[in-house]
């Protein structure tokens, strides 16, 4: 068996997996453990990494020069079913409302969204757990869950080759920029 700690609440829980599990993510050769699979640790300083990730986005121009002062911005997050290690969520989210707030846009102008596709909507407490207390208070009604059953909610962009309807949430179509912040481990 291979002993693999995972992200859990603020901290991890180890696990028992079979020898042949092959766990994939996190870092190049620099970070393997002893059985050669990718070593899941949380950075030294999320803070700075996240800020840097921001700051320097591959292959893309910076949120700051993509964005006008007028902007509606949407930021989703995933659930708190999505591990991550600590407050990476509410770094990244703090980040990417700075460079905002350097491109003019005002916290007023941004709504949060929890992207828990068909998963119940997310208490408060949990919603702080996941983004920190001081994001929801400051959200507030401009903090939601996405809700798959709410038929108002839901845009129809067309049909795929296959037949399968294309749906996504309102708000996106209606904001001049979505940014979608992935705190997955």
């Amino acid at each position: 068996m291979v002993e693999q700690a995972l992200p859990y609440g603020d901290g991890t829980v180890q696990v028992e997996l079979p020898d042949r599990t092959r766990i994939v993510g996190g870092g190049g050769p620099s970070r393997r453990s002893e059985n050669g699979n990718a070593a899941v640790t949380p950075a030294a300083d999320q803070a700075k990494d996240v800020r840097t990730a921001i700051e320097e986005p591959l292959g893309l121009p910076r949120i700051r020069d993509s964005v006008s002062s007028d902007a509606r911005v949407l930021i989703a997050f995933d659930d708190l079913t999505v591990s991550s290690f600590g407050p990476v969520r509410r770094l990244a989210i703090e980040a990417v409302l700075a460079e905002l707030s350097e491109a003019g846009v005002s916290e007023q102008q941004v709504t949060l969204i929890c992207a828990n596709a068909l998963h119940r909507k997310w208490t408060t407490e949990e919603l702080a757990s996941a983004i920190g207390d001081d994001l929801v208070q400051r959200f507030g009604s401009r903090l939601i869950c996405h809700d798959a059953e709410d038929a108002e909610s839901i845009v129809n962009l067309g049909t795929t080759k296959s037949g399968y309807d294309v749906e996504i949430h309102r708000l996106v179509v209606e904001s001049d920029l979505t940014v979608y912040v992935n705190a997955q481990c």
